[in-house]
């Protein structure tokens, strides 16, 4: 009997002898056991034994070192010692027997103790696998104590005999020798996982092979982090075959690995002209962004469904501001991907993911998606470089800009300045993760450095994009001739870019402008605020904000500060001190923005069903009708109310709006309330709002545990009155329409003399429920109240 097992990590093909079997039962059990041990390949098709012993040979010359093990060899003396000659210096041999040590002289044997062969329940199945079932392997492996030696004899003993037929073909007349076809050999190589070997032979021997060979060691040879060898042996091959839309693909992901992907632009152009080529059109679109990325990646994506079109066609949409699709994108990308064994991959969606989370504003969930990736590189034992070196980049940056500076210098002292390959596609994040590093840490000159190199050796493409960077610094340092002169560079150019190009020159140069306390600062920021809004880059988006409220300070618009914050808080509210003084450039008004930003993010709750209060961090306090009155009608009028009008809701025709005036400016002293038009401008929430909102939303029971009674229920201002009724009508309807008894009742109690409730409450009790006494006497005293004088 044979199976194939692993002896100290090397292919294993192990044979056991039975005493009982005859010479054509042995033999036939070496022939079947070498040909399922060297697999599709060399052990294809064997017969005889010579056949065997000359596969064996072959393999070992051609593909590498195998184990054997031989149990109770003296009962076949003669074939294992043919066996055992036929291995090279290389491979290993185990011998397990009860005999004396003398009769088995011959094969030069060290004696070792036989406890140290023990086996686990999964080893044990195994073993086993197609000779006995799961649970009689486990029951032997029990009986045996994990003994390997009885185990085997346990199994051996429960295993019907091989069939006649393969004794019969095993004493056939022998046909030629075996041949080593080179397809055949690249067969066991590929099974062997030795990528390099079988690619060197396929390029070498089988060109036939080729295609197929590239395309199964490719993603193998990325998770070994062999990209320039891949690059260098693919570039050898004749010019006809480099040029193959799928050799290409490869060439080219290998040269972006690296960075030299700009040297195959011009093939990728020709071929992609003439050839739908979906994997190298979606990453060429990627590799050299443009205002056709878009369209390029959704024309690979429809031609071929795999991760490298889900990947870019997701990245494409993220550029183009959509930031929930291109997540489904990544999740499906990832699992085809480890469908494929493209652990590489894998790694690369989770990056994907934690960047898309970047651009989002999620910068703690980036984080999170980060270290996953980085644990995956581990895990996986993936040796690409780039991957792990952009993993840490992404982490390095969600970390600074929520102020986890610790992270951020642990993660980034793994990626020494020699590892960032000038550039490789998104390798760019290192580069300036690193220098906003050394800039956080007030070290202007390697931060500068960093920063200059990256702008320097930026594609046309993202010269905005780097210049960022070197302009806040610039400004930083006090140097703002320069800032300017940069800011002009990078505008010009971004003027034919991408869409995010185009607003990151427009921030440029309104960031020069806003320290310059320009009064055209605001204008210029304003519309790249707008265009990186509709883009949906969240830190950038945060920038641009904070640049709009340092030039409304320039100019001591200290509420249209506090307002371009508070409307931007989705970007902003996650960020650390880091991340703010990153994003501002260390301005000196920085402390003062901040300061700014979070008094006006104070979170308040306002009570006004059945009571009035507000409650803030910093307690709880009782309003005044009038207060509540105003602060009721701002809540429900978000966007904002001018005097007149909210002199209006409270007090109708009465008085002049002077006094609703008065009473702001009064308030304005306990919240932040805008200047014309009047708006809240802090977090809040009111019950009576959400009352509403559950009502909209379906939830009843909701809103009926939030209902505590009335919405002021003594005031008589119009507006408030107005919505009093409106919110009772509206909780009222949805409760009868519920049918529930125990709704109607809790609602009936807080509203006391509705009798529609009551009526309601009394139709759908059953006669006999205990409750039917109450609510007919509620009834009965709501309409004596009626009749009363």
């Amino acid at each position: 009997m044979g199976t194939t097992v692993r002896l100290n990590s090397l292919p294993t093909i192990v044979l056991w002898f039975n005493p009982e079997a005859g010479a054509q039962e042995s033999l036939s059990s070496i022939v079947q056991s070498i040909a399922g041990g060297l697999g599709t390949g060399l052990g294809r098709d064997l017969v005889t034994f010579d056949e065997a012993i000359n596969a064996l040979r072959e393999y070992q010359a051609h593909i590498g070192p195998v184990g054997l093990i031989l149990g109770w060899p003296e009962y076949a003396l003669e074939y294992c010692h043919s066996l055992a000659l036929a291995l090279d210096s290389e491979s290993r041999l185990l011998v397990i027997s009860g005999s004396e040590v003398g009769k088995l002289s011959e094969f030069q044997l060290t004696s070792v103790d036989p406890d140290f062969l023990r086996l686990t329940a999964e080893e044990a199945v195994d073993e086993a696998a197609n000779r006995i079932g799961i649970g009689a392997a486990l029951q032997a492996l029990e009986d045996c104590g994990g003994n390997y030696q009885e185990f085997c004899m346990r199994v051996y003993a429960t295993q019907r005999h091989a069939s006649a037929e393969p004794a019969q073909r095993a004493t056939a007349a022998s046909p030629p020798a075996h041949s080593s076809a080179p397809s055949l050999i690249i067969d066991s190589l590929l099974g062997r996982g030795m990528w390099v070997q079988a690619l060197e032979w396929a390029c070498m021997s089988a060109p036939e092979r080729l295609l197929e060979v590239v395309d199964r060691a490719g993603d193998a040879l990325f998770n070994l982090g062999e990209h320039a060898y891949f690059l260098g042996r693919l570039d050898a091959l004749p010019n006809d075959v480099r040029n193959h839309a799928d050799i290409l693909f490869w060439r080219f992901a290998a040269a972006c690995a690296i960075g030299q992907h700009s040297t195959l632009m011009p093939e990728v152009v020709r071929v992609l002209e003439k050839d739908a080529a979906p994997r190298l059109r979606a990453i060429a679109a990627l590799a050299v962004p443009s205002k056709d990325t878009l369209s390029e990646t959704s024309k690979a994506l429809s031609a071929l469904e795999s991760p490298v079109t889900l990947r870019s066609h997701g990245y494409a949409l993220g550029f183009h501001g959509d930031r929930e699709t291109p997540l489904l994108m990544f999740e499906e990308a990832m699992r085809l991907a480890d469908l494929a064994g493209a652990d590489h991959l894998v790694v690369a969606c989770g990056i994907d993911i934690a960047q898309m989370e970047l651009t989002r504003g999620r910068y703690f969930e980036s984080q999170g998606w980060a270290r996953w990736a980085l644990s995956e590189v581990d895990r996986r034992r993936v040796r690409d470089l780039p991957r792990r070196l952009s993993a840490i980049a992404t982490l390095a940056f969600a970390s600074i800009l929520v102020g986890d500076l610790g992270t951020a210098q642990e993660s980034l002292a793994e990626a020494s300045v020699g590892d960032i390959v000038a550039g490789v596609p998104g390798l760019e994040l290192l580069t300036s993760s690193k220098g906003d590093l050394h800039f956080l840490l007030d070290e202007y000159d390697a931060a500068e450095k960093l920063y200059r190199a990256q702008f320097n050796e930026a594609p046309r493409g993202f010269a905005a994009h780097t210049a960022v960077d070197l302009i806040c610094l610039a400004l930083a340092q006090g140097k703002i001739l320069e800032a300017e002169k940069l800011a002009g560079i990078a505008y010009a150019l971004s003027r034919t870019g991408s869409h995010q190009e185009e607003a990151l020159g427009l921030l440029t140069r309104g960031i020069v402008l806003s320290w310059k306390a320009s009064s055209a600062a605001e204008e210029v920021l304003s519309e790249a605020h707008r265009k990186l809004a509709m883009i949906g880059q969240a830190f950038h988006v945060a920038r641009a904000a904070i640049w709009i409220a340092i030039s409304r300070l320039n100019l001591r618009d200290v509420a249209g500060a506090r307002s371009i914050l508070l409307q931007n808080r989705q970007f902003l509210h996650a960020l650390g001190h880091t991340g703010w003084k990153l994003l501002a450039a260390n301005h000196p008004r920085l402390e003062e923005l901040r300061g700014l930003y979070e008094a006006s993010t104070n979170h308040i709750q306002l009570r006004l069903l059945g009571s009035r209060y507000m409650q803030t961090q910093d307690g709880q306090f009782q309003l005044s009708m009038r207060n509540s009155e105003i602060l009721a009608l701002l809540a429900a009028n978000p966007s904002g109310l001018t005097a007149e009008k909210l002199h209006a809701l409270q007090y109708g025709d009465a008085g002049d709006a002077n006094r609703t005036k008065v009473a702001v400016s009064r308030l304005r002293k306990q919240l932040p309330i805008s200047a014309s038009p009047y708006r809240l401008e802090t977090l809040f929430d009111a019950d009576f709002i959400q009352v509403l909102s559950n009502l909209e939303s379906g939830n009843v029971q909701d809103a009926l545990d939030l209902y505590k009674g009335p919405l002021l229920a003594d005031s008589d201002a119009p507006e408030v009155v107005r919505l009093r009724w409106h919110i009772e009508e509206s909780l009222k309807q949805a409760v009868l329409r519920s049918g529930d008894p125990d709704a109607m009742i809790e609602l009936g109690t807080l509203l006391e003399d509705d009798i529609e409730i009551w009526l309601a409450v009394r139709a759908i009790l059953p006669q006999a429920d205990f409750r039917q006494a109450a609510v007919t006497a509620r009834i009965r005293r709501i309409r004596a109240e009626w009749n009363s004088p």
